[in-house]
């Protein structure tokens, strides 16, 4: 970040440049997109006059084909419960990627740098909290830059690194590829059938972490359209897997 603007790639950063094309989308039903000029009048001012924040977050993909997801804390005002990569807010002094590697180390105690790993910008996505209007009007606008970062490890070295911060993350998941196939689909496809359950970090009653398995299908579940919101992963987190999965097939 710079004077306000949000600098994907600088020419003289001297590590792998972004690819020319960068996809950026939002929901078909991105309450931005769909608002009407009654609702938008009924958004207080400092909502109106907010503009858009920016945030970082890391797709950590390992050597034996996993990637990192964390869920987010209940207690948290704006999308609590939903299971993302891990990242967080640029600052304004900040690139994206040091955002990034910073959220990631502060969330799950994972310090990877730049230097050491395979790292560029996969996605963007315009976020938008409620995801639905119909789960009310919106109160932040964030445009998410997920950051594609290879590490030369399997995830089993990284397990006992993460020391999860119980403010931020309640748990944290390395998804292997054919449950994030599963995921992406929105469905179990012949090729990848989902397991009755995964293995996850979590934090016991005393605050301790722990290995433990939970339910898999809530990796598929969707927004509801009303009522409380469900234990799932968010939208813009299945699209960029999907990034994910057209980028590393490939290789």
């Amino acid at each position: 970040m710079a004077q306000d603007k949000l600098i994907l790639y600088q020419e003289d950063s001297g590590h792998q440049p972004t690819p020319a094309y960068v996809p950026l989308k939002h929901a078909t039903l991105c309450p931005v997109s769909n608002i009407n000029s009654a609702e938008m009048s009924n958004l207080p001012a400092e909502i109106q006059n907010r503009g858009i924040d920016s945030g970082a977050v890391v797709l950590v993909h390992t050597a034996d084909d996993r990637v990192l997801l964390t869920k987010r804390a209940s207690s948290l005002s704006v999308f609590p419960s939903l299971w993302v990569p891990p990242g967080g807010h640029i600052e304004e002094s900040e690139t994206v990627f040091e955002a990034g590697f910073r959220e990631l180390a502060e969330e799950t105690g994972l310090h990877l740098s730049r230097e050491d790993c395979d790292s560029h910008v996969l996605a963007l996505w315009e976020s938008v909290y409620p995801a639905l209007l119909a789960r009310g009007l919106p109160t932040r606008h964030h445009i998410v830059v997920y950051l594609y970062t290879k590490v030369h490890v399997p995830h089993t070295e990284l397990i006992p690194m993460v020391t999860m911060d119980a403010t931020e993350v309640e748990a944290a998941a390395w998804i292997p590829r054919p449950v994030i196939e599963a995921i992406v689909h929105g469905q179990t496809p012949e090729d990848a059938v989902l397991p009755d359950r995964f293995k996850a970090t979590v934090f016991d009653d005393r605050k301790r972490q722990v290995e433990t398995e939970l339910d898999a299908t809530l990796l598929l579940q969707t927004i509801p359209q009303t009522g409380d919101d469900v234990e799932r992963i968010s939208m813009g987190t299945k699209f960029a897997l999907s990034e994910f999965l057209n980028l590393t097939s490939k290789k």
